[in-house]
């Protein structure tokens, strides 16, 4: 959790769900490998994934 935001995977995608919002929002492209781990600081999001080290992607 980050606030009033969730964030989840799908195996190789990233997915926010705001306060109030109704449907998921995938944040990232398709990552090439299983994602493992999930970090968010401020406005930049971390994915940790099995093999390809970690991902670092901007938030809007």
């Amino acid at each position: 959790m980050d606030g009033t935001t969730l964030y989840g995977t799908s195996e190789q995608r990233v997915y926010q769900l705001s306060e109030n919002a109704d449907m998921w929002r995938q944040v990232t492209p398709e990552i090439p490998v299983p994602v493992t781990d999930l970090a968010v600081d401020g406005s930049v999001l971390y994915v940790g994934t099995r093999g390809q080290g970690v991902f670092r992607f901007k938030l809007d």
